[in-house]
């Protein structure tokens, strides 16, 4: 899927687990193996590791010109906040 509206579809890897909240987390590479949904403002990511967006439930919608933003909605009943992650400068910002 293209998510950055360059005509080159991207790497995206999501996975789910747990049963109760379950949790899910994506990742959202180029082509070049840049990592889209690496935010330098989250101080809890490693070099040397992915740097996932996740919550309950994770999904992809219409952004703006042709982008994918990630929707993470709220889920009150375990207190996680929701967001919705917007392309900028080539990365998922909130």
């Amino acid at each position: 899927m293209d998510v950055n509206a360059d005509g080159v579809e991207e790497i995206i890897v999501k996975s789910t687990t747990g049963s109760r909240p379950i949790s899910t987390e994506i990742s959202i590479f180029d082509k070049d193996g840049n990592e889209l949904t690496r935010d330098a403002d989250r101080p809890t990511c490693e070099d040397d590791s992915t740097c996932p967006l996740g919550g309950e439930i994770v999904e992809l919608v219409d952004g703006e010109n042709g982008t994918k933003n990630i929707s993470i909605p709220e889920n009150s009943e375990f207190g996680l906040e929701g967001s919705e992650y917007g392309l900028k400068q080539g990365k998922y910002v909130s």
